[in-house]
């Protein structure tokens, strides 16, 4: 967030709660208006595509960006992930992809399965 070096971020009141009952992080923004800084902080905050998620192939990691998954499945105690040209190896469970991966783009179709409506 380099680029967000605004005023009006410097000037940002920031506080942070732990709840160990929760299973995923919330952000909550109080504003008296939108403003551009805001927008790009909110469009950071949510960016699920930058982080890519780590595929294996005989012990060697792969970085793999969620544009280039065409389904991601579990079998057999494992989830692999599948490209246009070859399969992983996962080291998450499907519920962690399932919240990590782009809900605009990746819908659970099953119990074991979530496939990419883009590819």
């Amino acid at each position: 967030m380099d680029d967000l070096k605004s005023d009006a971020l410097r000037d940002m009141d920031v506080e942070i709660r732990l709840d160990a009952t929760r299973r995923k992080p919330r952000f909550i923004i109080e504003t008296a208006e939108m403003t551009p800084e805001l927008t790009r902080l909110i469009q950071q905050l949510t960016a699920r595509a930058a982080v890519p998620i780590i595929g294996y192939q005989q012990d060697k990691a792969f970085p793999l960006q969620q544009d280039s998954l065409v389904r991601v499945w579990a079998a057999n105690g494992h989830v692999y992930a599948a490209t246009e040209t070859d399969e992983f190896l996962l080291r998450q469970r499907l519920w962690e992809l399932e919240e990590r991966l782009d809900s605009h783009h990746f819908i659970r179709i099953s119990n074991s399965e979530i496939i990419n409506l883009a590819a």
